[in-house]
Order: structure tokens, then sequence, then C-alpha cells
């Protein structure tokens, strides 16, 4: 039996805090050094509960066996009724389906407590008229795909609504109540109007396979969606997977634990009006096309407020961002490989790395939110533009009027593996940046460019990390608890060089292949220390030694004085 799943309490006062609040609160007391860790993480950040839909159904016996045959349906029991072409469900109960219908439909339409379980084993249903299957009334309404079996269902291409007011239905299997599909056949679905699938109430979906083409969406439940496992392949002309609804932050949210998805939409791939989280799983999704509808939203992953991915195996081929929220995302796990046309992982407030790996090779730019927190994992970016960039929204020419920057805005590196490549700025932040942990591998563009690896309106604290980067540095620096090693060459270094910092007994501590020329370098790691002498080598040649005397060293590869700098906007 299919049972609610519903957001807890907790969950919605989360929501309606981080709508209503802004995060000012959270930075100004630290606004230099901003340190969130995990403990503070976790109650600002929680998912939706584990569904209580199991794989485990609920046995019940058979009510009545059905043949479906043009003009002659052959029922064998009770609770069901045949008028012409259309088959008719009028009481609780478990009905077995088979047979062809050229054009016809099944309906249920039982007592409000009716819990009505069709079984498809080997059905091919069309209509010309509406819907293919239409629950208009019980209280849940199961489909079980019967083992071994194939099932095709095709809907209308103009639709003559049972209910004209409510324009109902509008897909091919439509459900006015609780919906939840199972079993380990195979269902086929054409969509000629508008939806594959689609629940006004919420949708489970235990396993089985699926190939759904549609006008719009292929599969959607208006509370919401959830699926625990399947084979899905879809085709949709606008987005591949939906929960819809807008009616609070309980609703309107899908979330995927397992299964394994082809998805081609015009629209998004995987769109959830709230809360989106998928904790495992096999994706490959494009999203391109002209989508359906009035949207133009064209996004992989996409949450309206809170996008979290624990695991699973994400390829995505997308024309707007890969993965999207409207306020939060988190990164705590799963494997990525996106080409996207915009941003890679996009939050409007507040993005969370913490584990996973994340190759980006195309992008406008890679990570990107009002603050960006990376914590763990492994990351590669290639980004036309910035490769992290924390914005809130400021105008450029604002921003430089006022240079300083937006205490509130800010990227923080705590831990994990970066290699990020940009046209822009690498790393790049509205307000500050801080790197507290973490290793991370830069390549900015050379000169005259002018974009920097580490470039904010505020300034760069250090204090932990290893940092290996070309190009540009050019803002306030600061190094609090380790030294940095500030590097201008004499000669500009050719892209492809292996550049890299050695101690004195010869041991490698940082670094590079360098992705673009370069007439600056930065390096820093734990092992730097103060008095200590650190050869600069370039393709295993050493260019200079350098004793550090400042906990910031600006020196010329020629032993002579510093020659690099920033210069932009007249700063």
């Amino acid at each position: 039996m299919m049972r609610k799943i519903r957001i807890p309490a907790i969950l919605l006062c989360f929501l309606l805090l981080i709508t209503g609040c802004s995060r000012a609160s959270d930075t100004a007391d630290t606004p230099d050094s901003p340190e969130r860790g995990m403990e503070d993480y976790d109650s600002r950040i929680m998912t939706p509960p584990a569904p209580e839909a199991s794989t485990e159904r609920t046995a019940r016996d058979i009510t009545a066996t059905i043949t479906l045959a043009d003009d002659n349906i052959e029922i064998k029991g009770s609770g069901a009724r045949a008028d012409g072409n259309t088959l008719v469900i009028f009481a609780d109960g478990v009905y077995e389906v088979s047979g062809v219908l050229s054009d016809g439909r099944i309906v249920i339409d039982a007592p409000d407590k009716a819990i009505v379980e069709l079984v498809l084993s080997g059905v091919d249903i069309s209509n010309s008229r509406n819907a293919a299957v239409y629950c208009k009334n019980c209280d849940e309404f199961i489909i079980t795909l019967a083992e071994n079996t194939q099932n095709f269902l095709s809907d209308a291409k103009n639709y003559i609504y049972d209910d004209d007011a409510k324009q109902e239905p509008d897909a091919a299997i439509f459900s006015k109540t609780d919906l939840n599909i199972g079993g380990s056949g195979w269902l086929t679905i054409n969509a000629n109007f508008n939806h594959g699938i689609s629940s006004k109430d919420d949708l489970v979906i235990e396993g089985g396979g699926f190939t759904v083409t549609s006008v719009v969406d292929a599969i959607r439940g208006k509370d919401s969606l959830v699926i625990l496992d399947g084979k899905f392949e879809l085709d949709a002309g606008g987005d591949g997977l939906q929960a819809s609804s807008n009616d609070g932050a309980e609703f309107g949210y899908v979330q995927i634990m397992g299964g394994e998805y082809t998805i081609n939409a015009c629209g998004d791939a995987i769109q959830a009006e709230t809360v989106l989280t998928i904790s495992g799983g096999t994706f490959s999704i494009t999203t391109e096309g002209t989508p359906a509808g009035e949207s133009d939203s064209q996004k992989g992953l996409k949450a309206g407020t809170l996008l979290t991915v624990e695991d699973g195996t994400f390829r995505i081929i997308s024309r707007d961002d890969a993965v999207h929220s409207n306020i939060d995302a988190q990164i705590n796990g799963g494997t990525f490989y996106i080409e996207t046309g915009d941003d890679g992982v996009h939050a409007d407030r507040n993005l969370y790395i913490n584990g996973g790996e994340i190759n980006i090779p195309v992008c406008y730019e890679g990570f990107e939110g009002t603050v960006i927190e990376v914590n763990g994992g492994k990351s590669f970016i290639v980004a036309r533009d910035d490769a992290v960039s924390a914005a809130a929204g400021v105008p450029e020419a604002k921003v430089n009027a006022e240079r300083g920057g937006n205490p509130n805005v800010y990227v923080v590196f705590n831990g994990g593996e970066l290699e990020a490549v940009s046209g822009g700025d690498t790393v790049d932040s509205n307000g500050n940046i801080y790197v507290n942990g973490g290793t991370l591998r830069l390549s900015a563009p050379p000169r005259p460019s002018y974009e920097g690896g580490l470039f904010c309106n505020g300034s760069v604290t250090i204090s932990g990390g290893n940092v290996v980067q070309v190009g540009n540095l050019g803002v306030g620096l600061y190094a609090e608890e380790q030294p940095v090693l500030w590097v201008s060459h004499v000669k500009e270094q050719a892209e492809g060089s292996i550049l890299s910092l050695q101690d004195q007994s010869g041991s490698t501590l940082l670094e590079l292949t360098a992705q673009k020329s370069f007439i600056q370098s930065v390096f820093t790691c734990a092992e730097l220390q103060l008095g200590s002498t650190y050869s600069v080598c370039v393709d295993g040649e050493k260019i200079i030694d350098v004793t550090l005397t400042e906990t910031v060293t600006k020196i010329g590869d020629d032993g002579g004085e510093f020659t690099g700098g920033y210069s932009r906007g007249g700063w």
C-alpha cells in the first residue's frame, strides 16, 4: 500500500527561515574569518525523510481478471464493468488486466476509501479522446507492472476533457489521487497531448521500467515525486521528472533514492518546486531543444529551495545550469561529469561542496553562489569566465567603485581539492576569499587580461591549505598562519609548463601543470617556514632559490625586484 510522504515540520521551519532572512547575521560577528563547522552546517541544512513506501508490497487477492479487446472486454470477477471500449473499475480491489484496446481506456471511479490496484499484465491501449488510464476517484491508486510483461499506453493528440473547467485529465496516465507504481515489468507511454504520467497528489515509483515520450512533462507528481528504483528512458518536450506544487514548503519536492535514468528534456531534466534530494542512481541527462509551455529553463537538476546530492553518478549536458537551486545547494557525494552553456553548480544563496567528484570541462562559470564553501571532494573546472564566483547581484561598475567587498559574500576553502582553469578570474568574490585548508591548483589567463587566480573586492586571507597558482593575484593578501611566496617571472612561461616548489632536500611540496602561459606564480602550504629556503622550478629546472623573509614574500625570478602586481579599473 502506498503511504503519504511529507516533509517534517522542522524542515518547513527551516525553509520559511531561509526565505525570509538574510545571512548577514551569520558573518557579521566575524567578517574577517568565517568559520562554519559541520555541526553548524548540519543544523542549517536538512533533507527530507526517507519515504515510507517499500518495495515489499502488501499482497492482496485478485478481485477480477480482465481481458481487453475492442467491443469485447471480458471480466472474470467483481468490481468492474465494460462500457463499450471503456473499462470502469468501481470498487476496492486488485484488477489484473491484459489485452488490446485500439481506441479505449481504463477509468477508476471508486468510493473515497477504496484502494484500487491495477496489475498490467501485457496491455496495449490507445485512446483518441483523452487519457489511456484515468483515476477519477479512490483513496489510493496502485499500478503494478507484472513480471516479464511489456505494456503500451498512448493518448490522444487533442483532448476532449472529462472535466472542462479543470481541463482534466491531461496525461496518458492521470490520477486525481495518490499514485504508486511498481513491479518488474516494462511500461511504454506515448503522451501525444501533454504529460506522460501525472498525479495531482503524491507519486511514488518503487520499480519497473519506463519509456516515456511526452509533448510536455514525462513524469510529474504535483505534491511530491519519490522514486526508489526503476529504469527510465524519458524524452520530454518539457521537464523529465517534476514535482509542481507551490502550495507550501512541505509540497513540491522530489526525492530519488536509486534507479537508472536517461533523460532528454527540452525543459529541466529533474525539477522540484521546493526540495530536490538525490541519494543514489545513475543519470544520463541532456537538456536541449525548444521547451514546451511558457518556461525556457533548461537545467539538469533544479530545486526551488534546497538541492542536496548525497550520492549518484551524473552525466549532464545542459544548455542552462547543470545543477541549480534558487536558494541553497549542497553536494555531499556522487560523481559528476558536466558540460553546460551556463553554470556547473549554482545556488542563488549558499553553495556547499562537501564531497564527491565533480568534473566540469565545459561551462561559463563552474561554482556560483552568494556564499561558497568547499569542505571536501575533488573538483576540476574549465570555465569561459570565472571558475568559482561568489556574487550577490551587485553590478560590476558599483563593485569597482566601492572596492572593499561585501562581508556577507565570500568563498571559503576548508578542505577538498580543486583544479580550475578560467577565462576570467579563477576564484572570484564580490567580498572576500578565505583559504583555511584544502588544495588549490589554479590557472588564470595571461596578460594583458588582468584577470586573477584569486581575485576579490575585499581581501584574500590564507591561514592553511595548499595553493599553487599561475597568473595574476593582485589583491589585498593576508597570510595569517603560513607564509606565501609570490613570484613574478621575467620571461613569460609557456602553457603546459610544469611549475613546482621544492625544499632544500629536493622534495616537491607543490606542483602544477599550467593550463595558461604566465608571468606570475603563487605558492603556499603548511610545510613553508619563515627563514627557510625553497626552489622554484619550471619543467624540472631550478629558476631561483628563495628564502622566505616575510609572511608574504615577493620576488622576481631573476632575484631582482618583484615586478608583478595587478591593474584594473584604476586600482
